[in-house]
């Protein structure tokens, strides 16, 4: 054992095995270069992630939710803007310049107008889009905005409009009618005891918006035929 050649053996053996030791405690206790390099601790199998680690992963699962629910809906909040747009409708009004002939005193004011879009364009759009609610301008850039709107088609291009007037306690009393492009519309308000129509004008064009004294407008003829004794 005193042999020169035992003791470089020996000493070989044990400088192999310390290597070997040491290199084994350093690969535990140091991040592989794959890790160092995405700044990411070692992973030791069957323990819980560290705080960061766990938060990246949080976060990673977030953005790959977001991912993908823009892929499965690209639209996003789009489709929510287009589905409250198609339940409600505007129409949009131009007034127009011209005399019109005298009427009663039950008439407090009244201008010439048209009509964008049409009643019976509106109608024709209600079965598709099936809008709940109508935006009507009446004087002095007042908008009349109708609830729980309804249509009832009698033909091709013949309809009523039926809604509730919101901010009316009562709902009020709107029915808008058409026959073609001709119209023939009554609102009462009663909470503010106001009273409006319109009608087509007499050019067959235009439509004329009026607004009522209440306590003025004459009955018409037929009730009046029909009260008088036979």
């Amino acid at each position: 054992m005193n042999h020169p050649y035992f003791r470089v053996s020996a000493l070989l053996l044990m400088a192999v095995i310390l290597t070997w030791y040491f290199g084994k405690a350093r690969n535990e206790s140091e991040p592989s270069k794959e890790q160092a390099r995405n700044g990411m601790p070692q992973a030791v199998v069957g323990a819980a992630p560290p705080a960061a680690a766990a938060e990246r992963m949080h976060a990673a699962g977030a953005n790959l939710n977001s991912n993908t629910n823009t892929e499965s809906n690209p639209c996003g909040a789009a489709v929510g803007q287009e589905s409250a747009a198609a339940t409600s409708r505007s129409i949009q009004v131009q007034k127009i310049n011209m005399t019109l002939p005298a009427t009663g005193d039950h008439v407090l004011r009244e201008q010439a107008q048209t009509m964008q879009p049409t009643l019976r364009e509106l109608g024709q759009d209600f079965d598709a889009l099936q809008f709940q609610t109508l935006k009507l301008p009446l004087f002095d850039s007042r908008m009349l905005v109708l609830e729980h709107v309804s249509h009832r088609a009698i033909g091709g291009s013949v309809g009523v409009f039926t809604g509730s007037v919101t901010g009316e306690p009562h709902g009020g009393h709107v029915v808008l009618s058409y026959v073609n492009d001709a119209v023939a519309a009554t609102i009462h308000l009663p909470g503010t005891g106001e009273s409006y129509e319109i009608r087509t004008g007499a050019d067959g064009f235009s439509h004329i918006l009026s607004q009522l004294d209440p306590t003025k407008i004459p009955p018409c003829g037929s009730c009046l035929h029909n009260l008088e004794p036979p």
